[in-house]
């Protein structure tokens, strides 16, 4: 279940790779229940993940299937309806009531 964990400044310097800013819708569900399906947008993304905003309680650690439904920033190179398979990395509640409820670090799978 998502919790707040506080700030995740901390992942700023532990970084591998550069974060760009991007937007795009997407549909998503986890692996345990493939027929539930979420929206959530994508606000910024790198090689190896991205991070995703929804009201989908993920668990962290747990897969996650995406499709990308609409771009809308020329920044991020992903056509549309593109499958991505991804990981939970870290969670939190976001405390804005016209957001969504939770915010996840998506580690993209290696395969």
């Amino acid at each position: 279940m998502a919790s707040g964990k506080g700030s995740v400044l901390w992942t700023y310097s532990r970084r591998r790779f550069k974060r760009v800013g991007t937007l795009a819708r997407v549909s998503l569900c986890t692996a345990e229940n493939p027929r539930n399906r979420f929206e959530g947008r994508i606000l910024n993304c790198s090689r190896k993940g991205f991070y995703l905003e929804t009201d989908a309680d993920l668990e962290k650690g747990g897969f996650v299937s995406l499709t990308v439904e609409q771009v809308y920033s020329e920044t991020m190179k992903l056509p549309r309806k593109r499958e991505l398979l991804g990981r939970v990395a870290w969670c939190r509640t976001l405390n804005d009531p016209f957001a969504f409820m939770y915010g996840y670090g998506i580690d993209l799978d290696e395969e």
